[in-house]
């Protein structure tokens, strides 16, 4: 016995069991009969639930014939039906094992519903193995007919058409970094043209796959991909479809070249900084950038002016010109020693001048001290500070008071100084990057009574500088007229002196 659809049958032309729905049926011929208590024999339940009318079911499949995982429509047809009757109910498809079998190997296929023109289909999508396959239709009957098999037909599945997949790189000179157009095709065995279904491309190395950017009218693909590595090798997949078999094609090796690189070089203040940047390509992946590195190289003729290492994505190398002497250098600077991208290298002029300085004197300590400094302008490279030389040296009028060194300012105590006129300057002596300066002369009087002006100073009266700081313009500017800074100090026992 076997179950199908929930109703028990047995083999052909034996009685079948009664299904639910019928069992309903005849239930209701029994209460109609005016005793529900009586029981009918087998025969009489049986005429019931499968009538005995004969008819013929003839089963095909369309197409008899198909490639790979392509479906087919299985029909059950009746024939030889009195006029105006047909089967009801549903006719169910069963695979056997040989032509003129009725015993299934598979179970069910499908089921179709017979309808008012006593026929009844079934679309099987498929996929099925390569190969003869063997089927039959089946009716299990109902009131009026009785169940009958159909003879078996035969469906042949053929392999999947072969395809072959090719892959081509549309870039003559490859470069690191550069997104390069492959062109994937797909040539079927039976010449039908375009193919359908996907086709993608594999970075083999990586495992990467990109999707195509275009799908050409004669079913090529085209694809847009940056180039990794300096070796990369790609393969075309074609997923097939339903008649066609999947393919790959051969391994394309792509040799690229180092990614090219450009090279400008600009000085900076006073032509002690040059910073030389590294161009990439117009259109670089920035997931790439982190793979620059190299070294840029500053030289004047043969003798190396320095080097600095780039890495990290980081394009940009300064350089501060130290020794250089005052003048003009024409500097060649060079890229180089990267992996993945091309040496280049460029010139550049320089004209290299001392930085200006302004040596500063201030007042402080109500008249008692003099700190002496060094202003600089704000756009001194700051790397070139920690270079400062010379000496700083204090005058008051021809006479040497006292010496400092430049890079360390200080403040001189002036409070034992002698009453009377003191014309006090400072004097920066320069050296290699820093030019020299001179203070705006600094004049001012100590007196024991309060404030006295000499004859020719009547311009004075009335000034307060007392904690001012005067800076002097560069030596070749007219000096300023001078100050004179008034200061009253308590009157001392004996003859003042001049430390």
């Amino acid at each position: 016995m076997t179950q199908q659809n929930g109703n028990v049958r047995s083999v052909r032309g034996r009685r079948a069991s009664i299904s639910s729905a019928l069992f309903e049926a005849m239930e209701g011929r029994l209460l109609m009969s005016g005793n529900p208590h009586k029981v009918l024999g087998a025969s009489a339940v049986e005429a019931l639930v499968v009538g005995t009318q004969t008819s013929t079911l003839t089963v095909t499949v369309t197409p008899d014939t198909i490639v790979g995982d392509s479906g087919t429509l299985f029909t059950g047809t009746f024939s030889n039906l009195p006029v105006g009757q047909v089967p009801v109910g549903s006719v169910t498809f069963f695979e056997v094992a040989a032509a003129g079998s009725t015993t299934p190997i598979l179970g069910t296929v499908g089921t179709g519903t017979i309808n008012a023109a006593g026929v009844a289909t079934f679309n099987a999508p498929g996929p099925f193995t390569v190969g003869p396959h063997y089927f039959f239709a089946q009716f299990t009957g109902d009131a009026t007919f009785a169940a009958v098999d159909s003879a078996t037909t035969t469906l042949t599945v053929n392999p999947k058409i072969a395809s072959t997949v090719t892959l081509v790189l549309n870039d003559a000179d490859p470069t690191y970094g550069e997104t390069v157009p492959f062109t994937a095709s797909v040539s079927l065995a039976d010449l039908t043209p375009p193919a359908t279904g996907s086709i993608t491309l594999k970075n083999l190395d990586t495992g990467d796959v990109y999707t195509a950017t275009a799908t050409n009218p004669d079913g090529s693909a085209t694809f847009n991909v940056p180039l990794s590595a300096l070796m990369t090798n790609f393969a075309a997949i074609y997923a097939g479809d339903a008649t066609h078999a999947a393919g790959q094609s051969g391994t394309l090796l792509v040799t690229a070249a180092k990614a090219p690189t450009t090279l400008s070089a600009t000085p900076g203040p006073y032509g002690r900084v040059v910073t030389v940047d590294v161009g990439l390509p117009a259109g670089f992946p920035d997931s790439l950038k982190s793979t620059f590195g190299g070294t840029v190289s500053l030289y004047e003729g043969s003798t190396l002016l320095g080097t600095v290492i780039l890495s990290a994505g980081n394009t940009s190398a300064r350089f501060v010109l130290a020794t250089i002497p005052v003048g003009v250098h024409n500097l060649h600077a060079t890229f180089g020693t990267s992996d993945f991208f091309a040496d280049s290298a460029t010139d550049v002029k320089v004209t290299t001048v001392k930085i200006p300085t302004a040596a500063k004197l201030t007042l402080t300590n109500d008249g008692d001290a003099l700190t002496i400094g060094l202003g600089m302008p704000g756009d001194v490279p700051p790397e070139l500070l920690p270079l400062l030389g010379g000496t700083i040296s204090l005058y008051d009028g021809k006479k040497l008071v006292a010496t400092i060194p430049a890079s360390d300012p200080a403040t001189v105590d002036i409070s034992g100084w002698r009453n009377g006129l003191h014309r006090i300057k400072a004097v920066y002596s320069g050296d290699p990057i820093f030019k020299c300066s001179v203070s705006t002369s600094f004049n001012w009087i100590r007196t024991p009574h309060g404030p006295k002006v000499p004859p020719g100073f009547e311009h004075a009266k009335g000034l307060n500088n007392l904690g001012s700081g005067i800076t002097a313009p560069d030596d070749s500017e007219p000096a300023p007229t001078p100050v004179i800074t008034v200061v009253s100090v308590p009157a001392k026992k004996g003859k003042g002196h001049n430390k």
